[in-house]
């Protein structure tokens, strides 16, 4: 009976009817890429390095867990007046379940932003992605009935690992309609390859195109608070997220060439997580912690159990002549995450 019943999950979960969705995280504002191409290379520096991490529901299940990483470079922004080119290069990689249920995810990015001819400082930045995923199920680690019985001896369900490739594309308009005051609004759209994500390699499983919106307004109210404020809408096939909220820094050391910020905000994602954020930030280095308090009808099935989330971003200059407050600022404003 307990075999069957294996048999029937393990079906449910590569049956051509699956609703699979892509790598997300909560800190989405600190994985730019990964919503948006158009944010490749669009940011005040020439380099701009990055790791996430999550673990979702980790005790006492083995549920999600999550880790990435990768650097984008902006490009000629200094010798083309007005302009700039971006690239980047980033990995993912999911864990779900007992089983290894693994998404491996390579992404290469490329971006182009232009300045436009309005009143007001604004830009238009377009981006391009192309990603190549892997995913694999380790069966060997699955539990039999006829082992529950002592027999060692069982049947193998063999479903192969598969690639799978596919294309995104974005647009960003970045703003600054007053004096300490910047504006951003980009959406973007992925899988439009709609790769077949079946473990049956004659099966047909399309994965859903991903559609996001972004929204985010930052501004400083002295020389030393900064408000940064953002809403993210996505929708993959029948799956839908909504997150808005806020968060607030302080600069302890305004008068230095160094500065050290500590931040605090509160995001929430509509019907499922509150979700805290604490951020430090010490010259180019700026790292964020946030913890999912979850609010949904899942509370009882996960005991409560939230996800915690990390990121580190670096953010620097080829040249330390540039890094000084003179010429830090570059011809290109650059959006606030």
């Amino acid at each position: 009976m307990l075999r069957n019943i294996f048999i029937v999950l393990i079906s449910l979960l590569i049956s051509e009817n699956i609703d699979a969705q892509d790598i997300r995280f909560s800190q989405y504002y600190s994985a730019p890429n990964l919503y948006n191409p158009a944010f490749t290379g669009y940011f005040n520096g020439d380099v701009r390095a990055t790791v996430n991490y999550k673990s979702q529901w980790q005790a006492p299940f083995n549920a999600y867990r999550t880790i990435g990483g990768g650097a984008d470079f902006s490009i000629a922004k200094q010798k083309f007046k007005g302009s700039g080119f971006g690239v980047g290069l980033h990995f993912f990689s999911d864990q779900a379940g007992d089983l290894d249920f693994n998404t491996n995810q390579l992404m290469l990015s490329l971006a182009y932003t232009q300045k436009l001819g309005l009143n007001m400082p604004n830009y238009l930045s377009a981006g391009f992605q192309m990603t190549g995923a892997n995913r694999s199920i380790n069966l060997s680690k699955a539990i039999y009935e006829d082992q529950l019985n002592g027999n060692l001896g069982t049947d193998v369900i063999d479903f192969e690992n598969y690639w799978y490739y596919s294309m995104g594309l974005g647009l960003l308009w970045y703003a600054e309609p007053a004096d300490n005051v910047s504006f951003y609004m980009g959406g973007s759209a992925f899988n439009l390859l709609k790769p077949n994500q079946s473990f049956n390699t004659e099966g047909s499983d399309p994965l859903f195109v991903r559609y996001v919106g972004q929204v985010g307004l930052n501004f400083s109210i002295s020389d030393q608070i900064d408000f940064n404020t953002s809403t993210m809408y996505q929708r993959q096939g029948p799956f839908q997220e909504f997150m808005i909220g806020f968060l607030g820094t302080y600069d302890l050391s305004p008068s230095t060439k160094q500065h050290f910020k500590i931040g605090a905000g509160l995001w929430y994602r509509m019907q499922d997580a509150l979700i805290p954020v604490l951020r430090v930030e010490y010259d180019d280095f700026k790292l964020t912690i946030n913890y999912d308090v979850n609010l949904s009808t899942l509370t009882r099935a996960t005991r409560s159990n939230g996800g915690p989330e990390l990121s580190l971003i670096y953010t620097g200059f080829w040249n330390a002549d540039r890094k000084n407050a003179a010429n830090k600022k570059s011809n290109l404003g650059c959006p606030v995450l």
